[in-house]
């Protein structure tokens, strides 16, 4: 794990060097790594020199690293011109890709399903919620698996105005969820040997 290639420490002997990462699914990232935390985000960014000048930044789970190697520099002849570099680019780079990483942060949790975290999301829309645990906390009112318009309850901060406008969302993403199970299953399955009559006849 990253945690174990990249410790506190001598890990700073690999700040602005190339990397190449692999993770767990097997797809590879290569870029600079631009800054990391194994403390309270447990990720790291790498940073990407694009070809128009811009620069782009990705940011990785440590957990979903299974591999770190360092990449050989790039060789160029000592001639030629480095492109130059707009700090306040970089700046404003850096913190669009930190308050990027602190969003997803906000909206992943562990052990809980895609459907979950679909209901989460379509909550987010329209009002801040946050985890607590496998619960979805919002406005005051709770809503507990299988986060369904049934398992919403107010809580000491609630009312019934945000529990109604909760459980509306939630309806309208069961909507949507119907629809796309739907729209998947709607094919009517196809006989195997009515087929075969057809073609012999």
């Amino acid at each position: 794990m990253a945690t174990a290639l990249l410790p506190p420490g001598p890990a700073n002997s690999f700040l602005g060097s190339q990397v190449k990462i692999l993770t767990t699914t097997g797809t590879e990232f290569i870029g600079e790594l631009f800054c990391y935390d194994l403390k309270t985000t447990n990720s790291l960014v790498l940073r990407n020199l694009r070809s128009d000048g811009s620069i782009s930044y990705k940011w990785i789970r440590s957990t979903a690293v299974s591999k770190v190697q360092a990449q050989p520099a790039q060789g160029a002849s000592s001639s030629s011109a480095l492109p130059a570099v707009n700090l306040l680019r970089v700046k404003e780079g850096a913190l669009a890709a930190e308050s990027d990483a602190a969003k997803l942060a906000k909206k992943w949790q562990a052990g809980v399903s895609e459907e979950a975290l679909a209901v989460f999301e379509a909550i987010l829309k329209t009002m801040p919620c946050e985890w607590d645990g496998e619960d979805i906390v919002c406005a005051g009112v709770r809503i507990a698996k299988p986060y369904k318009p049934e398992t919403c309850s107010c809580g000491p901060e609630g009312d019934e105005a945000s529990l109604e406008r909760v459980r509306k969302v939630l309806r309208g993403e069961q909507e949507v969820q119907s629809r796309e199970t739907g729209s998947s299953s709607s094919q009517p399955p196809v006989d195997a040997a009515s087929e075969t009559a057809t073609r012999a006849e």
